[in-house]
């Protein structure tokens, strides 16, 4: 038969082992995100580099449209 003190121990011991693993997947889930922002970051500058080279090309030539009569 357990006693009243043997029981809340290992209540406190489960909820110890609850609190770790809820604290490991919001590490988990933040390093995740952290990584994916990351690579967000970087396609956004290769994106933002083909854009400026295509209108660094493009500003030369500017078209104008013809007025209608």
């Amino acid at each position: 038969m357990k006693t009243q003190r043997q029981t809340r121990r290992s209540e406190e011991g489960s909820a110890v082992v609850v609190i770790l693993i809820l604290l490991f997947l919001m590490l988990a889930f933040s390093m995740a995100n952290s990584r994916a922002l990351s690579n967000l970051k970087k396609e956004m500058q290769v994106m933002e580099a083909n854009q400026v080279k295509k209108f660094e090309s493009g500003t030369n030539t500017v078209r104008v449209p013809a007025e209608r009569k």
